[in-house]
C-alpha cells in the first residue's frame, strides 16, 4: 500500500490556510484514515428491562408535572442540527437527471412516484410560479410526461435549487393558508414544551458557514408568524465551521484531488457538532434532528414524549446532585454507601467493583465522584421499524468496560458473525430523541470534550466525481462523542418518528394536512 505521508506544494498550503486547518491536524486524519479505528464490541443488543426502561402509563404524570414545573424557570433549550444540505433527500430525482437514468429503475420508479402526487408537496406552489417566470406550465409538462424539464427547476438554480439548499429550507408542509420549511415547524412544536414563565422559546440551530447570514436573515422575516402573544423565540446559531472538515483519500491512501487539482475536504460527521453543543446557555437540553418534524396534529405526541424524557433526567438528575452535595459536608455512612453503590448499578448501570463498601473513604469518594459528576443524557428509543441508523447496545471499550451506547451500523464489524448475530437481534432504533444535563451539580458547565471516545470514529467508503475515496467520520455527537456520559435509554411511542429521509417520505400522513386521505 502507499505510504500516506504525502509532500504538499504551494497551492495546498494556501488552501489549508484558507479553510483553517493546520498541517499538524491534516497528517493526523491521514494517519486515522489509514490505520482505521478498532472495531466496535458489541456484547448484546440493550432491550426493555435490559438497558431500556419502560416507563408505565401510571408514572406519566409524575414526570411530566415535574418537567412542566422545571421549564417555567427560563433553563431549558433545544439544539437542532441543521447545517446538512438536502442534496441525499433529492437522491433519486438527481440520479433521474443524470445520464445512467435509464440504467436505475429504483430512481425511475421514485420519480413515477414523485410526479404522481406532485401536488401533495408543500414546495408545489412554489414550483409552478417559478416555472411561470420561465416561460413553462407545469401542468402541460406533467401530461406530457417531461419530468427532467420540471426537475431541472425543482433541483437547479434555474429555479428554487432545492439540491444545494440545507434541508431546513426545504418546505415540508402544506396548511390552508401557508406552507411551512422544517426550521419553521421546529418553532411551533419547541412552543408547546420550551415556553418558560415569561414566554421565551430558545433554539439553537446550527448552520453552513457559508450560509449562516442568509438563514439569519430568512428566520427574522418568518418569525414574525410565529410569535403569537404570550411567545417570545430567542434563536441562537453557530456555523459548522469549514474547519471542522476532514481530509479524504483515494483507495491508495494518498489526498484525493478533485478535477480542478484540490485536495477534497469533506464534512466529518455531526461529532463535529460538539463545540456548536457547548455553546448553548441552557441546563437542559433537548436534541432533534432538522428532519425528524412532524405536520403540527402530530406536535401534541411529541411534545409529552418530550417531556416525559426530560422528567426522566429531572428525577436521576436530582438525585445524583443530593448525593454529590451531601459528599462535600461529610462522608456517607454505610446505609447510604449501600443505596449509592445500588442506585449506580441499578439505575445508571454503573459497574461497582465488589470491593467497593471495603476501600477506604477516599477511594469511595473518589469512585462516587468520577462516575456521577459527569453530563447526562435520556434518549428515547423506538421498535425497529426497518430504518437504517443507529440502535442501543451493550458495549465493552479497550478498558474491558462495559456500557450502554448509541451504536451506528457503519460501526459494526459484520464481518465478524458473532458481531453481525448480535447486530441482528437489536429490537430497538435511535431517533436522535433526546434531552441532556449539562452542568453539575454546582451549576458549572461541563467540559464535554472531556467526554468523548476518540477510538470510535470511522473510515467510511464515499464517491465524488464518480471515483471511489475513504472519508473519515469522526465520533459522533450521540455516540463517540456522548461515550462518557451517563445514558440512560427510555422506549417511546415510533408515532413520534417522522423523518424525512427521502423526498417521497413527504408523502407519508404523518407530513400531509390531517384531512388528506
Amino acid at each position: 500500500m502507499t505510504s500516506s505521508i504525502q509532500p504538499f506544494n504551494e497551492k495546498d498550503l494556501q488552501q489549508f490556510r484558507q479553510q483553517a486547518i493546520s498541517l499538524d491536524k491534516i497528517s493526523a486524519q491521514i494517519e486515522l484514515i489509514t490505520k482505521g479505528f478498532p472495531p466496535i464490541d458489541l456484547i448484546r443488543p440493550a432491550t426493555v428491562n435490559d438497558g431500556i426502561r419502560f416507563i408505565p402509563q401510571e408514572a406519566h404524570s409524575q414526570f411530566i408535572n415535574l418537567f412542566e414545573e422545571y421549564q417555567k424557570t427560563g433553563k431549558v433549550a433545544k439544539f437542532v442540527p441543521a447545517s446538512g444540505a438536502a442534496t441525499r433527500m433529492f437522491q433519486s430525482l438527481i440520479k433521474f437527471c443524470s445520464e445512467d437514468a435509464l440504467k436505475d429503475e429504483k430512481s425511475t420508479s421514485e420519480v413515477s412516484e414523485f410526479m404522481e402526487r406532485i401536488r401533495d408537496f408543500a414546495f408545489f406552489e412554489d414550483l409552478r410560479k417559478v416555472m411561470a417566470q420561465g416561460g413553462q406550465d407545469i401542468e402541460i409538462l406533467l401530461r406530457q410526461k417531461e419530468y427532467k424539464t420540471i426537475l431541472s427547476y425543482l433541483l437547479t438554480e434555474k429555479g428554487l435549487n432545492y439540491s444545494q439548499l440545507p434541508k431546513g429550507l426545504i418546505k415540508f408542509h402544506y396548511y390552508s393558508d401557508h406552507a411551512r420549511t422544517a426550521f419553521e415547524e421546529h418553532l411551533v412544536e419547541s412552543a408547546l414544551y420550551q415556553k418558560d414563565r415569561l414566554g421565551h422559546v430558545r433554539i439553537h440551530f446550527t448552520l453552513p458557514e457559508t450560509q449562516q447570514r442568509f438563514i439569519q436573515e430568512y428566520l427574522r422575516r418568518e418569525i414574525p408568524r410565529y410569535q403569537k402573544i404570550g411567545t417570545v423565540f430567542d434563536i441562537m446559531y453557530s456555523p459548522q465551521r469549514s474547519a471542522t472538515d476532514t481530509i479524504a483519500l483515494d483507495m491508495e491512501n494518498r489526498p484525493f484531488r478533485t478535477k480542478d487539482d484540490r485536495i477534497l475536504f469533506r464534512p466529518a460527521g455531526h461529532g463535529v457538532l460538539l463545540d456548536n453543543l457547548s455553546q448553548v446557555q441552557a441546563d437542559l437540553i433537548f436534541i432533534k434532528n432538522i428532519d425528524n418534524i412532524s405536520h403540527e396534529h402530530l406536535h401534541p405526541k411529541r411534545a409529552f414524549s418530550s417531556k416525559l424524557l426530560a422528567g426522566v433526567l429531572l428525577t436521576i438528575q436530582n438525585k445524583i446532585f443530593s448525593y454529590l452535595k451531601a459528599m462535600e459536608w461529610s462522608h456517607p455512612d454505610a446505609k447510604t454507601l449501600n443505596e449509592m453503590k445500588d442506585f449506580m448499578q441499578q439505575e445508571l448501570h454503573i459497574p461497582v467493583p465488589e470491593n467497593f463498601l471495603t476501600q477506604n473513604k477516599e477511594a469511595q469518594r473518589e469512585y462516587i465522584l468520577k462516575q456521577l459528576n459527569r453530563p447526562i443524557r435520556v434518549c428515547g428509543m423506538i421498535k425497529n421499524q426497518g430504518d437504517p441508523g443507529g440502535g442501543p447496545f451493550w458495549v465493552k471499550d479497550s478498558h474491558g468496560n462495559i456500557s450502554l451506547q448509541i451504536i451506528e451500523s457503519s460501526q459494526i464489524d459484520v464481518s465478524r458473525a458473532e458481531q453481525k448475530e448480535i447486530a441482528g437481534r437489536a429490537t430497538h432504533f435511535n431517533p436522535v430523541d433526546m434531552v441532556c444535563g449539562v452542568r453539575n451539580y454546582r451549576a458549572q458547565a461541563f467540559a464535554l470534550h472531556q467526554f468523548v471516545d476518540p477510538q470510535t470514529g470511522f473510515v467510511s467508503k464515499k464517491f465524488h466525481e464518480g471515483r471511489e475515496l475513504k472519508a473519515l467520520e469522526l465520533p459522533g455527537l450521540w455516540n463517540g462523542s456522548m461515550a462518557y456520559w451517563i445514558s440512560i435509554f427510555v422506549e417511546i411511542p415510533g408515532d413520534v418518528f417522522h423523518p424525512v429521509k427521502t423526498v417521497t417520505d413527504l408523502l407519508r400522513p404523518e407530513h400531509q394536512p390531517v384531512s388528506s386521505k
